[in-house]
C-alpha cells in the first residue's frame, strides 16, 4: 500500500514535470523516489533499477526519443498555430484554387556521415578504432521545394565557396537535370540566394498560372529583401511563415522530405566509404566524397521519391489543425487533397 502511495505521487510529478516539457530520466525518478522516502526499496540501486522499468510499465509510460525540441511551451504558441492553420485554409479556399500552386520550401544543412562513430568490435576492449577519410566532408544547403498536390520542384543546392571561384565556375559542368546550384560565402540562404531560388526554382513553375499561388516557408527562411516581397506581391503570390518552435509540426518538407532524404543520403555515402575501402592497401588514406559524386545521389534519391509519398506528407498541416478544432475547414479541404 506504501509502495502504491509513493508511485501515485511519482506519476503525478512526471506528469506535471511532461506538461511543463522539462525532461524526466531513469535516474530522476528514483532520485525523486527517494527523496519522497530514503527506505523506499531499502534505498538500494540493485532494487531501484528493476523496479523503475516495472513502474513505467505499471503506468503506461517507457522512454521515448524526443522528435522535436522548442523553447516556448506548446501552450504559449497554440494560439499562433490556431490563427496559422486557419489563415492556410482560409486562403486556401477562398484565393488558391489549384493546390499545385500552394508550394512549400524548407532549407537544410546537411552533413555527409562518412565516418561511422560505430562498430561491432569485441567486449572488454577498451580502444575501438576506425579508420577515417582524409580530409573533412562535404557539407552544404540543401532547399527542398514540393507543391501540395505532390509535385517536386527541382532541388536548390548551396556549396560553400568564393563567389566567382573555381568551385561556382565548375559548378554548371557537374550539375545534374533537376538540380541547381549555387556558391556563396555561407551556405546558408541569403538574400541573394533567396532571389536566385525565387527566380530559377519558384517563378517558372507558377508562371502560367491564372489563379494566386501561395507560398510557405519557417521564420529561418523568410526573406528580408523588401524587393522580393514586392515581386511576389507583384505575382500574386501569398506568403505563409510558420509559427517559431512549429516548423517541425506545421511545415511538411520538414515533416516528411528533408529527414529522409538526409538519411538516404548519408546511406548512399557509407555505400561508397565501403566500396572505397573494400581495395584500398593499409596505409592507404580513404579520400572524401566530390560534389559531383554527392549531387548523383541527390538527383537518383529525389527521382525514387513518388509523388504520392510526398502528397502524403503534405497533409502535415491538415492533420495537425485537427488538433485545433477546425474540423469544418478540414472535412472542405480533404476533399481538394485526395
Amino acid at each position: 500500500m506504501e509502495n502504491e502511495k509513493i508511485e501515485d505521487q511519482l506519476h503525478e510529478w512526471m506528469m506535471i514535470q511532461r506538461r511543463k516539457q522539462n525532461v524526466v530520466s531513469m535516474k530522476e525518478i528514483i532520485e525523486k523516489a527517494l527523496s519522497i522516502n530514503p527506505q523506499f526499496k531499502q534505498g538500494e540501486s540493485s532494487k531501484l533499477t528493476p523496479w523503475v522499468y516495472q513502474f513505467l510499465s505499471r503506468k503506461n509510460l517507457s522512454v521515448r526519443t524526443k522528435t522535436r525540441s522548442s523553447q516556448v511551451l506548446d501552450a504559449v504558441m497554440k494560439p499562433a498555430r490556431r490563427e496559422y492553420c486557419k489563415l492556410i485554409v482560409t486562403v486556401l479556399q477562398n484565393y488558391i484554387v489549384d493546390l499545385k500552386y500552394l508550394v512549400n520550401m524548407d532549407e537544410t544543412a546537411v552533413y555527409l556521415n562518412c565516418s561511422p562513430k560505430r562498430t561491432v568490435h569485441r567486449k572488454r576492449e577498451h580502444t575501438i578504432p576506425i579508420r577515417i577519410g582524409g580530409g573533412a566532408s562535404p557539407r552544404f544547403t540543401l532547399a527542398v521545394t514540393v507543391a501540395m498536390d505532390g509535385t517536386k520542384l527541382p532541388l536548390f543546392v548551396i556549396f560553400k565557396g568564393t563567389v566567382g571561384g573555381s568551385v561556382e565556375r565548375g559548378l554548371p559542368s557537374i550539375l545534374p537535370p533537376g538540380i541547381r546550384g549555387f556558391v556563396q560565402p555561407n551556405v546558408w540562404m541569403d538574400e541573394r540566394s533567396m532571389h536566385i531560388w525565387y527566380e530559377e526554382i519558384f517563378q517558372p513553375y507558377v508562371s502560367n498560372r491564372r489563379e494566386a499561388s501561395g507560398l510557405l516557408f519557417d521564420d529561418f527562411v523568410v526573406p528580408k529583401d523588401v524587393a522580393l516581397y514586392a515581386k511576389m506581391v507583384e505575382d500574386n503570390t501569398r506568403r505563409f511563415v510558420t509559427p517559431p518552435h512549429y516548423t517541425s509540426v506545421l511545415q511538411p518538407s520538414n515533416d516528411g522530405k528533408n529527414k529522409s532524404l538526409k538519411s538516404r543520403l548519408n546511406k548512399c555515402a557509407s555505400k561508397w566509404r565501403r566500396d572505397k575501402i573494400a581495395n584500398m592497401v593499409p596505409r592507404e588514406k580513404i579520400p572524401t566524397p566530390k560534389r559531383e559524386d554527392v549531387l548523383g545521389w541527390l538527383k537518383q534519391i529525389w527521382d525514387e521519391f513518388r509523388n504520392e509519398i510526398v502528397k502524403m506528407h503534405l497533409l502535415t498541416v491538415v492533420i495537425n489543425s485537427r488538433k485545433e478544432s477546425i474540423t469544418a475547414w478540414i472535412r472542405n479541404l480533404i476533399p481538394k487533397l485526395i
